[in-house]
């Protein structure tokens, strides 16, 4: 372990005090959260823009419902497999890190595939051509997410240390968000292909730096190889993962704004520009919810901070369907509120994650952290896939012509209008019920299991400070 770790001062639940040690240098803390600069570049400009991209290439929305769901059964076999994979064999000198690095140079190159497709093409070779891309471009992200949390659990054994990293994570993630949001100004002046060369050139110089910086410190010996039998034990086990993994696609069956919200700018509102601008404006509403959630998980345990996002979203997805678009600075103005108060629950999110990985190894005694982030990754690329499907087959259901410059008809834009705002509140408010009666996990608890599971306190000792909770 390094010398130069600092060293800092924490009080116990109990009011005594004990020295915890912090195991991340500054500069590998950086690099891990500079990381998600360039993965959520490339994770929005395929996941927010490929509907777009598809509609704009002629592609009828059925098609793209279909494709987009073909493409999700691929992940369904990819994303696990790989978990187990890297959980049972180690290949490489790094468990983690060096699927890190090989991501860092495939997602880039994937993402750039996907839209350098030739708009020469017919429509069957289109089809295919895009099928072949996102199936190629799943399996490099499936290489790159499952990796790069799981390195998280092993660069610290610290549950409050390993938090910051998230929280970092989210503050560099807005930024990448940021980046990849001017892609509506690019892409209608430039092409498509090129702006996807831009944003992978920017993707690649951000998430390189963490293969040489982040060091693995806790990954634990090998052993015995585990079979699927006893992979599928330890998901039955881990409830906590099972609750949040199930809450999330509950909610995504009803997303559907998240395909909406493209064509309302360019529908009702009147420009692709509006798509930026949009998201612009809720850039800086995101930096101060990420303050906000700080002070909060100061105050309340994450989960309740999570619920109250989650609460917000429905109360002003009502106001912003009541108040419509036709004023547009109110309009966007309530949306920068919404964000403010609602985006508690992307920050917190990943931390559940973290805390279900060391419930799994409390309750099973396999320190398999690629599963429980293999899950995570599984059910963020699912719920996006989903969600994307459902919301490109209501589109064809209301009507949407595809072809750049289509007209719509008023009834096809008063369904887009619906599924930016009431539609996705549906499965909100079922994953809060999900979650308020199924998820018992808290904080405290989950930092009493990792002291355990670091032999830091004794078995019988974890039991007696969990007080015989039922999670």
């Amino acid at each position: 372990m390094e010398e130069n770790f600092e060293k800092t001062k924490q009080a116990t639940e109990t009011g005594a005090t004990e020295e915890v040690v912090a195991r991340i240098p500054k500069g590998e803390k950086f690099t891990f959260g500079f990381y998600f600069i360039g993965q959520l570049i490339m994770y929005g400009m395929v996941s927010s823009y490929i509907s777009l991209f598809m509609t704009e290439s002629g592609i009828a929305a059925f098609v793209i419902s279909a494709i987009l769901f073909v493409a999700k059964v691929w992940d369904a076999v990819n994303d696990p497999l790989f978990a187990i994979f890297i959980d049972k064999k180690q290949i490489f000198k790094h468990k983690y890190l060096s699927w890190v690095r090989i991501s860092t140079v495939l997602i880039p190159l994937t993402t750039i595939f996907v839209f350098i497709m030739p708009d020469s093409f017919g429509n069957t070779a289109k089809i295919i051509w895009l099928l072949i891309g996102y199936m190629l471009w799943d399996l490099a992200y499936t290489i790159c997410d499952v990796p790069i949390h799981a390195l998280a659990t092993c660069m610290t054994d610290n549950v409050k240390e390993r938090d910051g990293l998230f929280i970092k994570k989210t503050v560099f993630g807005y930024i990448g968000v940021l980046i990849v949001l001017f892609v509506p100004m690019l892409y209608p002046r430039i092409g498509w292909g090129p702006t996807a060369v831009i944003m992978s050139i920017i993707s690649l110089a951000t998430m390189l730096p963490v293969g040489f910086k982040a060091q693995e410190r806790y990954t634990s010996a090998p052993e015995k190889e585990p079979s699927f039998k006893e992979m599928g034990r330890y998901l039955v086990k881990n409830k906590p993962l099972l609750i949040i993994s199930l809450a999330s696609i509950v909610a995504s069956l009803t997303a559907t704004s998240g395909t909406a919200g493209n064509y309302v700018a360019i529908y009702l509102l009147g420009s692709e520009d509006y798509i930026t601008y949009m998201a612009i404006l809720a850039v800086p509403p995101a930096f101060l919810s990420i303050l906000l959630t700080k002070f909060l998980l100061k105050k309340f345990d994450k989960f309740w901070v999570y619920i109250a996002s989650c609460v917000s979203n429905i109360i002003f997805g009502i106001i912003i369907f009541y108040t419509g678009y036709e004023n547009i600075p109110l309009y966007l103005t309530m949306c920068a509120i919404k964000t403010l108060f609602g985006s508690a629950g992307a920050v917190t999110g990943a931390m559940f994650i973290a805390d279900c990985a060391e419930y799994g190894h409390y309750a099973t005694g396999q320190r398999n952290q690629g599963v429980a982030f293999s899950v995570q990754t599984f059910t963020a690329k699912f719920t996006s896939a989903i969600s994307t499907a459902i919301g490109m087959l209501l589109l064809g259901f209301i009507g949407f012509q595809s072809g750049t410059g289509a007209a719509q008809t008023s009834g096809t834009l008063r369904g887009v209008w619906y599924m930016n705002t009431l539609i996705p509140l549906i499965g909100v408010a079922a994953s809060i019920a999900l979650l308020l009666i199924g998820y018992r996990l808290r904080t405290k608890d989950a930092q009493i299991m990792a002291k355990a599971n670091a032999c830091e306190i004794s078995r019988e000792e974890a039991e007696i400070a969990l007080g015989g909770k039922k999670i």
